[in-house]
C-alpha cells in the first residue's frame, strides 16, 4: 500500500496550517504533519489505473514480488557479465524492487485533528 496525495490537499492543507497558526500559534508551530489524500492503494493498481487512462492494457499476469527480486538478481549478474566496460549498470537494483514491493503510508490524522485538514479531492481527482 502507498499513500499519494493530490496536489489540491496538499495546497488545501497549507491553507489550514496558515488558519490554525493564526488561531492558536503554540498549538501548530514547529509540529509535522503528514499530508495524504487519506485513501492508501495498492501501487500496481494505482500504476495500473495511469495506464488504463493512457489507453494502455493492464497486465494479464502478477509475479511476486520474491520472483521480481530473483529475477533482478539474474538479470544485473548478467548484465554485468556482458558489459564490463560500462560503469554504471543499467538494470536496477534489488533495493528498487524491494522500494516497490514494500508499504509506505502515513497517518494524516494529526493534521485532521490539529489543522482541521480534510481531503478535498481523491486520488481520481474529484471532490470529496
Amino acid at each position: 500500500m502507498y499513500d499519494f496525495t493530490y496536489v489540491e490537499n496538499v495546497a488545501h492543507a497549507n491553507i489550514c496550517a496558515e488558519k490554525a497558526l493564526r488561531s492558536d500559534p503554540a498549538s501548530v508551530a514547529g509540529k509535522s504533519f503528514f499530508v495524504t489524500n487519506d485513501e492508501p492503494v495498492e501501487l500496481w493498481e494505482f500504476i495500473s489505473s495511469i495506464q488504463e487512462g493512457l489507453g494502455y492494457q493492464r497486465a494479464a499476469i502478477n509475479i511476486s514480488a520474491n520472483l521480481v527480486f530473483l529475477l533482478v538478481l539474474l538479470a544485473r549478474k548478467f548484465s554485468e557479465k556482458v558489459f564490463l566496460h560500462r560503469i554504471s549498470n543499467p538494470i536496477p537494483g534489488p533495493a528498487a524492487v524491494h522500494a516497490l514491493a514494500c508499504t509506505r503510508t502515513f497517518s494524516c490524522s494529526r493534521a485532521k485533528s490539529i489543522l482541521g485538514y480534510f481531503p478535498v479531492l481523491s486520488m481520481e481527482g474529484r471532490s470529496i
